[in-house]
């Protein structure tokens, strides 16, 4: 019985001394850390003053135009697969659409008509164009009524310009060759969080497809009615880019 103690004893006392062993080395490592500032937060988590430089350019993928008869549909694709962007970083990619021309006649029905033609003609009117974009799984559609030109926009980055806008001090305008620079002025705040919601989060390059249909519309009036058998429009696949930079600011 008294055997059995003394071996008990020294179990829990190499445990205490194996506890110690363990803590010391834990407590050294975590004044090893702090001593060498691996605990402390990064240059770019400081909160304090930056400038940020956006560099901005845009460029056409591809254009074309074509006629669309009335209630025809249009389909028009195109593989983008790469692009030399110099650094810059694509943001954005948007469909442009515009009518290139009008096609509306008038179309009398008699001498009467004819004259009344002549005198009052009546105005035209817009055809209703339809037009879905699509990317991957980014499908989106829009009416195109009383516009000469409507753009459908595929963002790529967690924000464009209106965050910049809202959060900073106030900016200024550069122009360049090809593009412009805006330059913002940010006042308590850390790198990371300007980066972070700056974020280009998905690549811009696969397969591209917009679709266009066509319904007619005619103008005129009771006395010179119009004709028109469809639209001739143009189209066109964009791209803006840009470029960051982030400096301290005192």
């Amino acid at each position: 019985m008294h055997t059995y103690s003394i071996l008990q004893k020294r179990k829990v006392t190499a445990l205490v001394i194996i506890f110690l062993i363990v803590s010391g080395i834990l407590g050294g490592t975590y004044f090893y850390k702090i001593h060498n500032n691996e605990t402390k937060s990064t240059t770019s988590d400081k909160i304090g003053n930056y400038t940020l430089y956006w560099e901005d350019y845009n460029a056409k993928i591809t254009d074309d135009f074509n006629f669309i008869y009335d209630g025809e549909t249009l389909e028009v694709s195109y593989a983008w697969n790469s692009e030399e962007l110099n650094g810059m970083e694509v943001y954005l990619v948007y469909s442009r659409f515009y009518y290139a021309e009008s096609d509306e006649e008038v179309n009398p029905s008699g001498i009467g008509e004819e004259v009344m033609c002549e005198l009052n003609p009546g105005n035209n009117v817009w055809d209703i164009v339809n037009v879905q974009f699509s990317h991957n799984d980014f499908s989106k559609s829009d009416e195109n009524n009383n516009a000469e030109l409507m753009q459908i926009d595929k963002y790529f980055a967690q924000s464009y310009l209106h965050w910049p806008n809202n959060n900073s001090d106030g900016w200024e305008d550069i122009e360049d060759d090809g593009g412009w620079t805006r330059v913002y002025e940010f006042s308590n705040i850390s790198e990371t969080q300007i980066s972070e919601n700056l974020t280009v989060y998905e690549q811009p390059f696969g397969d591209y497809s917009i679709e266009f249909r066509v319904d007619i519309q005619t103008g005129g009036n009771e006395l010179c009615p119009h004709i028109e058998q469809g639209e001739e429009v143009g189209y066109g696949l964009y791209y803006q880019s840009r470029k960051l930079r982030i400096e301290p600011r005192d």
